[in-house]
């Protein structure tokens, strides 16, 4: 769905939909090939008990994917469909991706497509590869860090680390004008260089960072202290930014705002992705809850070809319970339970083997440090009368 008519949300930093703009959009995660060009140490896509052949998706398969959303896109009554590319490394297909866009808009014309990609940003070291980026609204860029922070986990399978590629990538991003966000993931061996990092990116002229957290069961009490110690310094530095006028947008603080400022409860059986908008489409066609989902038998609902049978869309659509959640999780009576994210329904079950376990201590260090870096966002905007801190991560919200 589009974000107007989402209700309940401020920001989704993966929802394609709000990445499509405007009207009735049906979106989905499609993954175009399982292979990639680095070896990431945390990558969960590799990881676990998930087998890939390095197959790509055929002509055929996509065709039927392009029919599938159409289908899709007249039931609900959708005026747009938006594809996000996903992988593996979706740029290593991007000839197929750029004759999947232009095949779709020809073949279904009543809709608006658009297209955005998640990639680790090594082809785009290439100023010519760069250009072809034109047809996406906007790009995630996964940035652990820079420098040895990056390359620290995102490295070739030769070892050697990538950063000297992904900085080359900012820059023709930028030089391009293409909308991008750049998204750390952070775990305890690189979580100490989060705001030095965060720092470099931003004066490097980034104005759009995520930076979010690997949720497996990997972090001690010394570690969350870090992440909670690392948010703050972000947050204190990019306030000071804010009120200097430089307009950087950091997805913590709009989580953090709807955390403590939105007033919109929770549904009991709604979550991130869950046969909603970041469905996962895989290469073989098959249909999964979420784009982190492929590869998992017990989270595939169907494929493109025959569609999704009504009584297993209605099944799945409610095996999330968020009162349940809380008590599996022992977070009941958490100051945050009506509006709290509750981890990764995947991260959960790979990690935990229950879809309803969070990573409770991971879970408070970071929401809870969201919530205190929304609310020196708040009131260093309301005490200075920033009206460009107020707009970018308040309107709607407390108004």
């Amino acid at each position: 769905m589009a974000p107007a008519e989402c209700g309940r949300c401020v920001t989704c930093q993966v929802c394609y939909a709000a990445q499509a703009g405007g009207g009735r959009t049906v979106s989905a995660t499609v993954y175009p090939t399982e292979r990639c060009n680095l070896s990431c140490g945390y990558c969960y896509y590799f990881g676990y008990k998930r087998q890939f052949a390095r197959r790509d998706m055929d002509e055929g398969t996509a065709l039927a994917v392009m029919d599938f959303l159409a289908e899709r896109a007249e039931r609900e009554k959708a005026n747009a469909i938006h594809v996000g590319w996903f992988g593996a490394e979706p740029t290593l297909r991007m000839p197929f991706i750029e004759w999947f866009m232009e095949t779709a808009r020809k073949r279904h014309p009543q809709f608006k497509w658009s297209a955005s990609i998640t990639t680790n940003g090594v082809l785009l070291a290439s100023e010519r590869f760069a250009e072809r980026f034109r047809i996406f609204t906007h790009v995630i860029l996964s940035v652990d860090g820079v420098g040895e922070w990056q390359d620290m986990y995102r490295k070739f399978p030769s070892g050697r680390g990538s950063w000297q590629y992904v900085e080359k990538a900012i820059r023709n991003l930028q030089k391009l004008g293409v909308p991008f966000t750049a998204r750390m993931t952070l775990a305890p061996e690189n979580v100490a260089g989060a705001y030095e990092s965060v720092k470099a990116l931003v004066e490097m002229g980034v104005r759009d960072i995520f930076t979010g957290v690997v949720e497996e069961d990997v972090w001690d009490e010394e570690s969350l202290w870090e992440l909670r110690r690392q948010y703050q310094l972000i947050a204190d530095y990019l306030i000071g930014r804010l009120l200097e006028g430089v307009p950087v947008r950091w997805g913590q603080f709009t989580q953090g705002a709807d955390l403590v400022f939105s007033d919109a409860p929770r549904g009991e059986h709604e979550h991130c992705g869950q046969l909603g908008g970041s469905t996962g489409i895989y290469v073989d066609g098959s249909i999964y809850t979420c784009h982190r989902a492929v590869g998992i038998p017990q989270l595939r609902v169907g494929d493109v070809f025959n569609g999704i049978p009504p009584e297993v869309e209605e099944r799945y659509s409610k095996m999330w319970s968020r009162s349940r959640a809380l008590r599996e999780s022992g977070l009941e009576g958490y100051p945050f339970a009506e509006r709290s994210f509750l981890g990764c329904l995947v991260a959960n079950y790979e990690a935990r083997g229950d879809i309803h376990r969070a990573n409770a201590p991971l879970l408070k260090a970071y929401e809870e440090s969201c919530a205190l870096a929304a609310l020196k966002l708040f009131m260093a905007g309301r005490a200075r009368q920033s009206r460009l801190i107020y707009d970018i991560y308040f309107k709607g919200v407390v108004d």
